[in-house]
């Protein structure tokens, strides 16, 4: 199944409502916001894996990573309430029902 073709909007980092002191990254696909709960190394490494990409001269080969390291909460949301989405859902939005490879699309894009 292909890729949903609706480009991606960044909705950015905000502060978790929960006080908790982690921060929600979210994704934007057509209407849902798909977010995921970063933990402290999330945190300060989300802005460095931006930078990283952005320099054209960095070649970065990132398939061994473990971006589910960067998770406080291992769970995908499709909203601020905290509901999931289904397994059919994530395969229309993310071409994967791989939660490594959904995150890592979030951390990248997001």
């Amino acid at each position: 199944m292909s890729r949903n073709n609706n480009h991606p909007t960044d909705v950015g980092i905000v502060p978790n409502k929960e006080g908790t002191g982690a921060k929600e990254l979210g994704y934007k696909i057509d209407k849902t916001h798909y977010i995921i709960v970063l933990n402290d190394e999330g945190n300060s490494k989300v802005d460095s894996i931006h930078k990283l990409l952005l320099d054209p001269n960095k070649v970065v080969n990132d398939n061994d990573y473990n971006y589910l390291s960067l998770l406080a909460i291992d769970e995908i949301y499709s909203n601020h309430i905290g509901e999931t989405s289904s397994h059919q859902e994530l395969k229309t939005a993310f071409g994967t029902t791989d939660k490594k490879e959904i995150v890592k699309q979030i951390i990248i894009h997001g």
